[in-house]
């Protein structure tokens, strides 16, 4: 065997490498490797969040809450924007790299010869760390769907779905009840489901039946009503009154937050009810970097945000919180896609609200052209105002130089959207020696 990679970031570019297919779905070939690891329990109580949007925020509460109560939290996610170890958090920290590359070490040693993806391998690694951190509560984030996916080798204490969308089709169907299927594969007899999402209970409600699973549905189990300064939060016999306002920005966090506070409730590990100080600390407390994230104000701009949302259903909840916040205000949008992501409906939905586009490239094999973002833009708003750059890092130099030409404007917006990738770009470029700060 060729010597091991001995850098993080050479570890993360040999797993790459070792099987063809980015996405290769299906547990049969991890539970061998799984076993020879010993990952067959994790020695404590489990979160495992699936959902088509809202995940990160959904884990970046539950987070939170267990930090306010005094738990030491365990938290997984995927994907990260500036750097691997943001995926792998203990006590609220980012895991260093000599845990992680000694994970991988480990994980290397049981795979044998089977072709593990990276997202495969990262999750056992993840694993590994989590079951030796002593900590009291884990939080696993799901990478697509939900049944076949490599985090549903563990069985969760309580199942979270934050919402059910169409995305990932060539993946998990074409209809929003073959999505709701492939996400329903994380849940277990007798162990708790939550979605405080309403939209989506009609869609989940027979799925935990048949399961067998304790449905704990939007609308039904789960009430939240007076989303203003003060809120309530109620769940079966139980309530919550007076709670303050997400720290994570738009109406849709209530829904986020909700879903946290009951699935951290019954995981049994605090009791929210009997001490719901903690509870109101966390709400204010959650970050979650690229949802709806605020960068530092700048002499001569108007105010400047960064979203990941990617698929249409993120599309039309960011296009609610426009709506809400910046109605007849410009708002100069740039926008880089994937090609595999419908970013014709995206588009679509959020036109509207948007007074200028500068459109960017994605790198080759699976980015979008700004030549195709712009073609989708023209079917749809004709009349559009569309610019093409190669980089997102252009495009948004364009944006912000455009928006400073315009004057300053408190009610204008400069937004970054369309996927992780480009949210990491710009991220990097504000916080960087490069930045448009400098």
């Amino acid at each position: 065997m060729s010597a091991l990679p001995r850098t993080l970031e050479d570890w993360l570019l040999w797993q790459e490498r070792l099987n063809p297919r980015l996405i290769d779905l299906g547990l049969d070939r991890l539970r061998p490797v799984a076993a020879r690891m010993g990952l067959a329990q994790l020695g404590m109580p489990l979160i495992t969040v699936a959902g088509t949007n809202g995940k990160g925020s959904t884990v970046a509460f539950l987070e939170a809450l267990a930090l306010s109560f005094g738990v030491v939290p365990a938290c997984y996610q995927s994907p990260w924007l500036l750097r691997y170890n943001e995926s792998v958090r203990v006590a609220g920290r980012d895991v260093g790299d000599r845990v992680l590359t000694d994970a991988f070490r480990r994980v290397e040693a049981a795979r044998a010869d089977v072709a593990l993806t990276a997202f495969e391998y990262r999750t056992l690694a993840a694993a590994d760390v989590i079951r030796a951190s002593g900590a009291g509560l884990a939080v696993l984030e799901v990478g697509l769907g939900g049944r076949l996916d490599a985090v549903n080798l563990f069985d969760a204490s309580v199942a979270v779905i934050t919402s059910i969308g169409l995305d990932h089709r060539e993946w998990l169907g074409d209809t929003l009840e073959s999505v709701a299927r492939e996400k329903a594969g994380i849940l277990r007899p007798g162990r708790a489901l939550v979605c405080a999402d309403a939209d989506s209970t009609p869609l989940l409600a027979p799925l935990a039946a048949a399961a067998g699973a304790v449905p704990w549905l939007g609308g039904r189990e789960v009430r939240i009503t007076a989303q203003q300064a003060a809120w309530s939060l109620h769940w079966g016999e139980r309530a919550l009154h007076g709670l303050p306002a997400p720290a994570l920005a738009g109406q849709h966090q209530y829904i986020n937050a909700a879903a946290a506070v009951v699935a951290f409730d019954l995981s049994a590990v605090a009791d929210c009810v009997a001490d719901p100080a903690p509870v109101a600390r966390a709400l204010t407390a959650a970050g979650v970097r690229g949802r709806l994230e605020r960068l530092p104000p700048r002499p001569g701009l108007p105010e400047r945000r960064v979203d990941v949302a990617h698929n249409p259903h993120a599309a039309a909840v960011l296009a609610r919180w426009l709506q809400q916040r910046f109605a007849g205000a410009r708002v100069h949008a740039v926008c880089a896609m994937y090609a595999d992501k419908d970013h014709r409906e995206t588009l679509r939905v959020l036109a509207p609200f948007v007074s200028a586009w500068f459109l960017a490239d994605l790198p080759p094999p699976r980015g979008a052209t700004a030549r195709q973002l712009r073609a989708a833009l023209a079917a749809l708003a004709p009349a559009a105002c569309a610019h093409g750059f190669d980089t997102v890092e252009q495009a948004w130099q364009a944006a912000v130089s455009t928006a400073a030409g315009a004057g300053t404007n408190r009610a204008d917006l400069v937004l970054a959207l369309g996927s992780f990738e480009t949210a990491r770009r710009v991220l990097r470029l504000e916080s960087t020696a490069g930045s448009l700060e400098t």
